[in-house]
């Protein structure tokens, strides 16, 4: 923490909004707790009460918040379509990828019945596959926007999470080179969502991204949760007497196809960091950069991409 550098931002710094943290808290919680107690059928009730129980705890966030001096949501924050379409991609991208994997974890350990150290050797070229898609995002930007790349990611995964099903019938790395087909799609996509979220106003990165990180988590609950409830309502979960979850797998590679579809039909939005009047337009947040950056230091700059290109010119 102290190597972090202060934040010398125009105004004084505001007190913390506690009361509005804590509900936007337990309504998260609610949401991640009640969705995984819902893919286990013995608590499948009580699961779907803790997740009801996130709309009142929403409604209770949304009355502190607007009332508070120091908003954790600003409503200006949240009208600004970059950070919504990385949002949903931030979303989209583990709901897809960590439903799909779970069900891969659980067919190869209790249907194929491999070890956990097989089955976890089985699995590395998904992680490794996500950091060569991840390094390959800076490059993609110099020809595609981050629209596009997250387009290109998502239909990857859908490609890759069809495949588990025929990879499936198969022996052998068959399943392997299918989770890094979908590894390299989530490090391209991930990359192109952080990068649109975050290409906001430098005062309002900090929001931005916690937004992003919070979309990520409820993907991953919300993902895993709704694809097992289908794999239990067809195939069955693997398990010794069942066979592959094809229509589980089925159901990720729809969810990512629809995702892609619709970012390759949405328009390109011109972010406010892009935008030649700078942050403040369309927003009413603009401010001046901190102190000893240039005018210009927050117009066409996002601090994802800007990072990357800057290590690419530092290898080259």
């Amino acid at each position: 923490m102290r190597s972090v550098p202060r934040d010398h931002g125009p105004g004084p710094a505001g007190s913390l909004n506690a009361a509005a943290a804590a509900a936007f808290t337990a309504a998260v919680m609610a949401i991640v707790v009640g969705t995984t107690l819902m893919a286990q059928p013995d608590r499948r009730v009580a699961g779907i009460a803790v997740v009801l129980l996130a709309a009142p705890l929403t409604a209770v966030f949304i009355r502190i918040d607007r009332r508070a001096a120091a908003p954790l949501l600003p409503g200006a924050v949240l009208r600004l379509p970059s950070l919504r379409r990385g949002t949903l991609g931030a979303f989209l991208n583990t709901a897809t990828t960590s439903s799909a994997m779970t069900l891969v974890t659980l067919y190869l350990q209790d249907t194929r019945h491999h070890s956990p150290l097989t089955t976890a050797v089985m699995l590395v070229p998904f992680s490794l596959a996500v950091v060569a898609g991840s390094a390959l995002a800076a490059p993609a930007f110099r020809w595609i926007r981050p629209t596009s790349a997250m387009a290109t990611g998502l239909a990857v995964i859908a490609v890759a999470d069809t495949a588990l099903a025929m990879a499936a019938a198969a022996h052998g790395w068959a399943v392997s080179a299918s989770v890094a087909a979908a590894g390299a799609g989530l490090g391209l996509s991930s990359v192109a969502s952080t990068t649109l979220g975050t290409s906001v106003a430098y005062t309002l990165r900090g929001t931005a991204s916690g937004i992003i990180n919070t979309a990520a988590q409820l993907g991953t609950a919300t993902g895993i949760a709704v694809v097992l409830l289908i794999a239990a309502a067809t195939t069955g979960l693997p398990g010794s007497s069942t066979g592959a979850p094809i229509i589980g797998w089925a159901a990720a590679a729809a969810i990512a196809a629809a995702g892609a579809l619709a970012f390759t039909r949405s328009p390109q939005p011109e972010s406010a960091t892009t935008r030649t009047g700078g942050p403040e337009a369309g927003t009413g947040l603009g401010v001046e950069p901190p102190s000893g950056d240039p005018p210009d230091a927050t117009v066409a700059k996002s601090p994802t991409l800007t990072m990357m290109r800057r290590m690419h010119h530092d290898r080259t």
